[in-house]
């Protein structure tokens, strides 16, 4: 899940994370993500970067 969570931040698309993080497909992703961030990975990416657009460290 952290990876999940890296990924989208560094501007890969949700299906290449959910492929690169072995999940087998998008909705799965989604679904396991929520449940465990409380919201969605298109959700959760805009709240990781910090002004200007980059991300947050």
């Amino acid at each position: 899940m952290q990876r999940a969570r890296r990924l989208p931040a560094a501007g890969r698309g949700q299906a290449e994370t959910a492929a690169v993080c072995g999940y087998y497909d998008q909705a799965h992703l989604s679904g396991e993500f929520k449940a465990m961030t409380g919201c969605t990975p298109r959700e959760f990416t805009p709240a990781r970067r910090g002004p200007g657009g980059g991300a947050r460290r």
